[in-house]
């Protein structure tokens, strides 16, 4: 088998049909296997996907285990040389993995690629990023803005300079089309279950690249990817979103980083709580406080496993 494509549903019945539609409705020469992952999905996702699409390999979760952990399940059950890591919400371009598996057959010292993502108009959506920095997050979300210190740190944190004409190599792909090669994934591991969703995938390419696996941005290859131009994030996903950014941060960096990380997050904290004091929204204080404690505490759980385990 030569790919392995995983796709993580919940409640998504509607997309992850127009997802699966339209990789079955292109010709693709390579042999592929299709693993849908289904979260605990309440609007009769698993039995619409049977129906049309029995060809599909389809677990029904009791319960939900995230991004990280369903997708870890999906690994578990590939059989391909590569795997394509695609969120339910996407629809697959005429020949996009074709391409995205010739450039990985070309490149054996490529861990990983990616295509390009567009919204449902064909506007480009972010598809690469660097790795969160302290001196860009410093600039986003505090008062130095207003002086540009750090400006350029933070453009090109989030790669807003970056035209999406350029095959380059990048940091961190996006997890909503990632192909990685199976044999990495069984040296350094699949996700980190313990983010649960958001900065799972961070975490995976900063593993990958700190093992000299490059990791490369394929413009040729196109992917729609349905996100809404304001998407707001509901108390859990901001809970969990605070609290990944403190895990990933104590797990991965060096201790200096570490702590300018948290000067810079103390600034984001302090402007977080007198917005929503202002605002009078007491909920997201608590979800705010509760994040900031959750992340620093499991953050220094993991390191604390990590130096034990490195003696």
């Amino acid at each position: 088998m030569k790919l392995s494509i995983i796709i993580v549903s919940w409640n998504v019945r509607q997309d992850i049909i127009n997802c699966l539609g339209s990789i079955y409705d292109h010709h693709h020469s390579k042999p592929f296997e299709i693993i849908v992952i289904d979260n605990a999905s309440s609007d009769g996702s698993t039995q619409e996907i049977k129906e049309q699409f029995p060809q599909v390999t389809c677990v029904a979760n009791n319960q939900n285990y995230g991004f990280a952990g369903a997708n870890n399940q999906g690994i578990k059950l590939a059989k391909g040389e590569y795997l394509l890591f695609l969120n339910p919400d996407t629809i697959v371009h005429q020949g996009a993995l074709d391409c995205l598996i010739d450039f990985m057959d070309d490149n054996k010292g490529v861990g990983a690629c990616g295509p390009k993502l567009l919204n449902e108009d064909g506007s480009i959506q972010r598809s690469a990023r660097e790795f969160p920095l302290y001196r860009g997050v410093l600039y986003r979300f505090t008062f130095l803005k207003y002086f540009k210190i750090f400006k350029n740190s933070y453009r090109s944190w989030l790669m807003r300079d970056f035209d999406h004409k350029s095959q380059r190599d990048v940091d961190q792909l996006m997890g909503s089309a990632l192909l990685v090669r199976k044999s990495i994934i069984d040296k350094i591991g699949g996700f980190d279950e313990r983010f649960f969703m958001y900065y799972e995938e961070t975490d995976w390419n900063y593993r990958a690249k700190k093992n000299n696996y490059k990791i490369i941005y394929v413009p040729s290859t196109k992917v729609f990817h349905k996100i809404p131009i304001y998407n707001p994030l509901g108390d859990f996903q901001y809970f969990v979103h605070c609290r990944n950014r403190f895990l990933f941060a104590i797990k991965n960096f060096d201790l200096i980083k570490i702590f300018f990380f948290l000067i810079t997050q103390l600034f984001w904290t302090l402007i977080e709580l007198s917005t929503n004091l202002y605002r009078r929204n007491f909920t997201r204080l608590k979800v705010l406080s509760l994040g900031l404690r959750k992340g620093l505490k499991l953050g220094i759980h993991v390191r604390k496993r990590q130096i034990r385990h490195s003696h």
